[in-house]
């Protein structure tokens, strides 16, 4: 395992889209989750997209203790849906270290993923997880969290 170098803004390659996993069996790909995970582990995050270790998959993962059961990897995301509700805290990103302000976000989302092993499952956040998932799918779109400063 290893840790990567995470992309800091204005990298342009932080504002691409990136392209979805196809090919579960890809040698490359358990091996990036791992980096992954000790990547955002060693940098204290809650979660880690794979563009900002300039891997171009939509991939993420969020920290073991905020995860739902079972599931802290999560390939080609799709938003099920999210809450009319909101909540404005305080949120950072490792691809803009030090850097740190209130942001609203949907209070309640459910989320539908694939797992290392191309399994699919749905998974549903509240709070400090509701926002990891928006912060890091957001990333997969070239979203930052500097975006949604105007919302609220």
């Amino acid at each position: 395992m290893a840790t990567r170098k995470i992309l800091q803004d204005p990298n342009p390659t932080l504002r691409n889209t990136a392209t979805a996993v196809r090919d579960f069996g890809d040698p490359t790909l358990v091996p990036l989750i791992r980096d992954m995970k000790e990547t955002m582990t060693a940098n204290d995050g809650w979660g880690l997209a794979a563009p900002q270790v300039n891997e171009s998959r939509t991939l993420f993962v969020v920290a073991e203790e905020i995860a739902p059961e079972g599931h802290n990897v999560f390939i080609n995301p799709k938003i099920i849906s999210v809450s009319n509700e909101t909540e404005v805290e305080e949120e950072g990103c490792l691809s803009f270290e030090g850097r740190y302000s209130n942001i609203a976000r949907a209070s309640h989302v459910k989320i539908e993923a694939y797992n290392e092993h191309g399994e699919k499952f749905t998974a549903e956040g509240t709070g400090v997880l509701a926002r990891a998932f928006l912060h890091e799918i957001d990333h997969l779109n070239g979203i930052l969290f500097i975006d949604h400063l105007h919302e609220f």
